[in-house]
């Protein structure tokens, strides 16, 4: 069952809180940088984390949102999201190159989400221009101190 419509406040790339209710709902079967996480496009590295929580942010900003939870798990429910103008978050974002497919099985039933991955990854969208680490592979690894 699909949620009420609501009004949001982006946590992340992938996530965001109902401002009423206060839960929180992750962006089912997709990943993006996290906030601090950089790529690189020639010699420039970007805020690749900055990026995909701005889209996020741009698309639900003043707009209702409604999404279907598929699970939930420490109090957060993974759920496919829409607005009026995007039906589908997630696959929005995966075109755009701002997010990649999550490489867990229970995460890669949409068909669609590998095409729209592939379709990116091919015109070389967002992230596919540059230089990255996935984003689970990025929070595994030890980094250094950021510097202003």
């Amino acid at each position: 069952a699909s949620t009420s419509p609501m009004r949001v406040d982006v946590l992340s790339a992938t996530s965001f809180i109902d401002v009423e209710s206060r839960q929180i709902y992750r962006l089912y079967g997709i990943d993006a940088c996290d906030l601090t996480q950089r790529a690189t496009l020639g010699r420039q590295t970007w805020a690749c984390g900055i990026v995909a929580m701005a889209w996020l942010t741009t698309a639900t900003l003043n707009r209702w949102v409604v999404c279907t939870p598929i699970r939930e798990g420490a109090g957060i429910k993974i759920a496919r999201c829409a607005t009026g103008d995007v039906p589908d978050l997630a696959a929005e974002m995966l075109k755009a190159g701002h997010a990649v497919n999550l490489p867990g099985a229970e995460d890669r039933l949409i068909p669609a989400y590998a095409r729209h991955e592939k379709d990116a990854r091919t015109a070389y969208r967002g992230l596919w221009a540059s230089a990255f680490q996935m984003p689970w592979i990025w929070r595994q690894s030890p980094r250094e101190p950021v510097r202003p």
